[in-house]
């Protein structure tokens, strides 16, 4: 019998490293993902802003000095005038032309 309780050690010891090191290795995965999915709205949405704003300059021939209202890009952000919010809470904050608006909510930043 103790050869049967040896050799069932023998093969469940490298089962249970195994499972162990997966465990190790994917739960920063896991972290940092759950982490990008609340963040990649955010950027997106920073994304769509950012091309109103070049787009509301180019439309009405502004340089780099002028910064754009909410009012001005609001035609170009969607159809029914809805200014868009970031889903954790953050704030938008409009940049001049050629500077990317920002979010106020921690690492919510374009790239």
């Amino acid at each position: 019998m103790s050869n049967r309780r040896l050799h069932n050690l023998m093969v469940a010891g490298p089962v249970v490293a195994f499972v162990a090191f997966i465990v190790v290795e994917a739960a920063p995965n896991f972290v940092r993902a759950r982490t990008d999915i609340s963040r990649n709205p955010c950027i997106n949405i920073l994304r769509c802003i950012d091309g109103a704003t070049q787009t509301w300059a180019f439309d009405n021939g502004k340089t780099t000095s002028d910064a754009p209202t909410w009012d001005d890009i609001r035609p170009y952000l969607s159809r029914d005038g809805e200014i868009p919010s970031c889903p954790q809470g953050g704030r938008y904050t409009l940049g001049r032309k050629g500077t990317a608006p920002t979010c106020s909510y921690p690492g919510h930043r374009l790239p």
